[in-house]
C-alpha cells in the first residue's frame, strides 16, 4: 500500500512506513526508461539539427539559435547543450536540454551572446546525455553588423640602388584595424605582379622582383581585406645602368 504527495518539485513516496523523496529528474529518467525502454548503453544524443535564427543587432547583442534533437535514441535523458562561438571545444555555454518524448524530435531556442568584433562568425553546439555521451558538434555561421574599416598600405621600401638586369626585393608593410586582411598584390606596370595571402591586423609582405631595364617604374601596392575594402599605395624608383 502506498500514497502519493505531491509537493514542490518533489514526489514523497510512503511505503508501509517508510518515505522517500525523488527529484521530477528522477521521475522523468524513470519514466522516460519505461516508455522508450532506454537503458545506459552509451549511445550519445543525435543532433538532427542547428541552426541560427535571428541574427545579433550589434557588437555585443544577443542572437537566437534553434537545436534539434533525436528524441528516440538517447540512452539516458541528455542532460546538457553546450555552445561555443569561433572554437570548437568546451569553455562556453552550458545550458540544461530536456527532452519532450510525446515527440520524436525535441527542439530548443537559446539566446547566446555574440562577440564585439564585426564579421562573420561561427557558433558551434553539441548536446550530452544524462550519462555524459557527448554527440558530435555541429556549427552554423552569422554576422554582427558593424562599421568596417579599409585596410591600409604604410610603406613600400623600394632599395635605393636599383642596379638594371639584377634582380630586387621590395617590402610592402599593411595594416588594418579589423583584423581581417586578406590579400596584397604588387605590380609594376606591365613588367611585374605579384599577390600574397596575408592575414591578421599587419604585416610584411616581400616581394623578388627580376631584372629590369634602366629607367624610371611605378611600383603599386594594392591590399584587400575580408571585407572586400582595399587601399592603394605607389612609388616610384629607378634602375641604374650597371657602371
Amino acid at each position: 500500500m502506498f500514497r502519493r504527495v505531491m509537493l514542490a518539485s518533489f514526489i514523497i513516496l510512503a511505503v508501509v512506513g517508510q518515505a522517500y523523496a525523488f527529484s521530477l529528474l528522477d521521475v522523468f529518467k524513470g519514466l522516460a526508461s519505461i516508455f522508450t525502454g532506454a537503458t545506459n548503453n552509451g549511445v550519445a544524443p543525435i543532433i538532427d539539427s542547428f541552426s541560427v535564427v535571428s541574427q545579433p543587432s550589434g557588437p555585443g547583442a544577443s542572437f537566437k539559435v534553434k537545436l534539434c534533437v533525436l528524441t528516440a535514441p538517447f540512452s539516458d535523458l541528455p542532460a546538457r547543450a553546450e555552445f561555443s562561438i569561433d572554437s570548437m571545444g568546451p569553455g562556453g555555454y552550458s545550458v540544461a536540454f530536456i527532452p519532450d518524448y510525446s515527440q520524436s524530435i525535441t527542439c530548443r531556442t537559446y539566446a547566446l551572446t555574440a562577440p564585439t568584433t564585426p564579421g562573420t562568425h561561427t557558433v558551434y553546439a553539441r548536446v550530452s546525455d544524462d550519462a555524459g555521451n557527448w554527440s558530435d558538434w555541429v556549427s552554423d555561421t552569422f554576422t554582427v553588423p558593424g562599421e568596417e574599416h579599409p585596410p591600409s598600405v604604410d610603406a613600400i621600401n623600394v632599395p635605393d640602388d636599383v642596379q638594371e638586369n639584377q634582380s630586387f626585393e621590395i617590402e610592402v608593410r599593411i595594416s588594418d584595424p579589423d583584423a581581417d586582411l586578406k590579400s596584397v598584390t604588387l605590380s609594376i606596370g606591365s613588367e611585374y605582379s605579384e599577390t600574397k595571402s596575408v592575414g591578421g591586423s599587419s604585416a610584411n609582405a616581400f616581394f623578388t622582383v627580376p631584372g629590369l631595364s634602366e629607367g624610371f617604374y611605378t611600383a603599386t601596392a594594392t591590399v584587400t581585406d575580408e571585407a572586400g575594402k582595399t587601399a592603394t599605395k605607389s612609388v616610384t624608383f629607378a634602375v641604374n645602368r650597371q657602371p
